[in-house]
C-alpha cells in the first residue's frame, strides 16, 4: 500500500471505474439491510403485521390529505370583499356559488364551505346595493357582487352584503 503504483494501474483504472459503476446499484442493494421501523420486536414482526402497518400508514396519509385541503371551488365567483387595515394588513374573502369560500388573512389562507342557509342570506343581502362608507373607516372594506364594480369604501350597514361578508371574515360564519 505504501509503494507507488506500477504502470499497469493507470491503464486498468478506467476499466475498473466503469465496472464498479455498472454494479454500483447491485452492490448497494446487496450490502443494505432493510429492517422494518416498528416498536414490535423483530421476532414478532410477521407478514400480517407488516401488511396492517402498511395499510394503516396509507390510510393515515389519505386522511391527512383529505383533511388539509379542500378542493378548489368549481362554481362561479359570487361575492368578494377586501379589508385594508391602517397597519397595512390586507384580508380577502371570495365566496363561490357552490358555497366554497377562500379567505386570506395576510399571508394565511383558509378554505371553508358556507352552509346553504347562509348562502341564502348572502343572496338576499346582495339584492340591495352596498352603501358607500368613509375613507376614515378602519378597516376600509371593499365589496364586489358578481361582476359589478367594487364599492370601496363600503359601509357596514346591518344586514347588508358588506356587513355579512365582514362578519364571515371575522368568524367564518354568519351566525355566531
Amino acid at each position: 500500500r505504501d509503494h507507488p503504483p506500477d504502470g499497469d494501474l493507470a491503464e486498468e483504472e478506467p476499466r475498473v471505474r466503469a465496472e464498479h459503476a455498472a454494479h454500483a446499484l447491485k452492490l448497494l442493494l446487496k450490502e443494505a439491510k432493510f429492517v422494518p421501523i416498528t416498536v414490535v420486536h423483530p421476532d414478532h414482526y410477521s407478514g400480517e403485521v407488516r401488511l396492517k402497518s402498511l395499510l394503516a400508514g396509507l390510510a393515515a396519509l389519505l386522511l391527512a390529505g383529505a383533511c388539509t385541503s379542500e378542493p378548489t371551488p368549481s362554481a362561479s365567483l359570487l361575492y368578494t370583499a377586501t379589508r385594508s387595515w391602517s397597519n397595512g394588513m390586507e384580508e380577502r374573502v371570495e365566496v363561490y356559488a357552490d358555497g366554497r369560500t377562500i379567505m386570506t388573512h395576510g399571508d394565511f389562507e383558509e378554505r371553508i364551505t358556507v352552509p346553504s342557509d347562509q348562502m341564502t342570506e348572502l343572496a338576499a343581502a346582495a339584492t340591495t346595493p352596498a352603501d358607500a362608507g368613509s375613507n376614515s373607516d378602519d378597516p376600509i372594506l371593499g365589496v364586489v357582487v358578481g361582476s359589478t364594480a367594487e364599492v370601496r369604501p363600503a359601509a357596514l350597514t346591518p344586514g347588508s352584503i358588506a356587513e355579512l361578508l365582514n362578519r364571515l371574515l371575522d368568524s367564518h360564519t354568519l351566525h355566531e
